[in-house]
């Protein structure tokens, strides 16, 4: 990437859109969304000739569980997140026609998926309440069924809930592949289907959201299933991006949410840390900087001025002397006024950017901004994308974990075009 960085034309939807997915030369961009809504679709965008279509495969009138590429068929994958049944849509990642159907029998609301670099297919179903989630295990290359795993006995949790969300990672240090499992709390439709990285405290019955993490071993069979009591909304492995065996993490993983963990992938993997209960360190997302082997988080609090608005810190979590460390990362101002939609490290100038989608106050009043900063140089630089984005007015309250708040968004780093997509989502 170069060193400076501009604002480039928009790219227009009929929908909202917050995720990107990418073909293996990115050649073929995948927009969507996983909202609960019907008749969405997908869009799909040629890099090259710079044009969108909305695809809408199979018939897709039901919301989107999930995309991903699989470099083994060259195709892309969606589940369709549908009450009666679990089945993914594949599409022929060239031309975007469809190429077949998996359905997995018996099972509804497939949703999250992940494809392992060794060729293994995961696909997260009866992602609903009351069920309790399945894991379905094929091979990625022929689709031929391998495993399937339920998820049982999460801790108690006595509040109404609509679904599960799952995050995954893989560890080269003991080839497992781990799912992280999360009760999503109440939400108003069409945010209920999407995860939130952010958990209030302020409900009538402030009871923490529980998940569990289950850990697959190369055999397709549970090495290890973790309960994990404090809302934990997404996982790393360090060393999956970055296999150094002289990493700092090497056989780590870790978990953000209320709490932090730490995963040590001994046989079994086991939570580690003076407090197996988790550090009291919340963070809303995470992120590696390959080039420092560093870990960076980031934190949402308070602005001075208000309690209802936005802003957010910068961590940094390393070991020293062996003991897992939390310390605000020194940037030029360490609290800044906004609220983030995403965190994300570009391995191609070695920056940590921050997508800042609201301004503090929530009500649009500045534009939406693309931050970054680098450990050699630890200053703030921005470019505002011409945009402005606000929250529905039923998101001022403090009941923050009731209204989707955090709008997170999966961006797009496209080393040939030289060039960062950003999904802005709605509002």
């Amino acid at each position: 990437m170069t060193a400076g960085i501009a604002a480039g034309n928009g790219i227009r939807t009929g929908y909202p859109v917050y995720k990107i997915e990418a073909n293996q030369t990115g050649s073929k961009l995948i927009f969507y969304n996983t909202l609960n809504s019907y008749n969405d679709g997908i869009f799909g965008y040629d890099v090259q000739n710079e044009t969108t279509v909305n695809i809408n495969p199979g018939s897709i009138a039901t919301a989107i569980g999930d995309c991903k590429y699989n470099q083994f068929t060259n195709e892309f994958l969606i589940t369709m997140f549908h009450p009666d049944f679990a089945k993914i849509i594949r599409l022929n990642a060239d031309n975007l026609t469809q190429t077949g159907e998996i359905t997995i029998p018996n099972k509804q609301f497939a949703k999250e998926m992940f494809i392992s670099p060794n060729g293994k297919l995961y696909v997260c179903t009866d992602m609903n309440s009351p069920n309790l989630p399945a894991i379905y295990v094929y091979n990625a290359s022929n689709y031929n069924y391998l495993s399937a795993m339920n998820a049982n006995n999460f801790d108690a949790y006595n509040t109404d809930f609509a679904y599960f969300a799952a995050h995954f990672s893989n560890n080269p240090f003991d080839t497992t592949v781990s799912v992280l499992l999360t009760v999503q709390e109440k939400k108003l439709l069409p945010y209920n289907s999407i995860a939130s990285n952010i958990y209030g405290e302020e409900m009538p019955n402030p009871e923490t959201p529980p998940g569990k993490l289950i850990v697959i071993d190369k055999s397709n069979i549970i090495e290890a299933e973790i309960n994990i009591s404090n809302y934990p909304v997404n996982i790393i492995c360090p060393c999956s991006i970055n296999q150094n065996i002289n990493s700092q993490y090497v056989g780590k993983s870790y978990l953000i949410g209320k709490r932090f963990y730490e995963i040590d992938h001994t046989t079994p993997p086991t939570v580690t840390g003076n407090d197996t209960t988790g550090y009291d360190a919340p963070f809303i997302g995470i992120t590696y900087d390959i080039a420092n082997d560093m870990l960076f988080a980031v934190k949402e609090t308070h602005a001075d001025d208000c309690g209802e608005h936005r802003a957010f810190e910068i961590w940094a979590i390393t070991y020293e002397n062996k003991l897992l460390t939390f310390k605000k990362f020194n940037t030029d101002g360490m609290l800044h006024n906004g609220q983030i939609a995403s965190i994300f490290y570009n391995k191609y100038d070695n920056r940590i950017y921050i997508y800042q989608k609201i301004d503090a106050k929530k009500l649009g009043t500045s534009q939406v901004n693309l931050l970054w900063f680098s450990v050699d140089n630890p200053v703030w630089d921005s470019t505002s994308l011409g945009i402005k984005s606000y929250f529905p007015d039923y998101d001022h309250t403090r009941d923050d974990s009731y209204y989707f708040i955090n709008n997170n968004i999966t961006p797009y780093i496209d080393p040939y075009q030289n060039k960062i997509y950003l999904p802005n989502g709605g509002h």
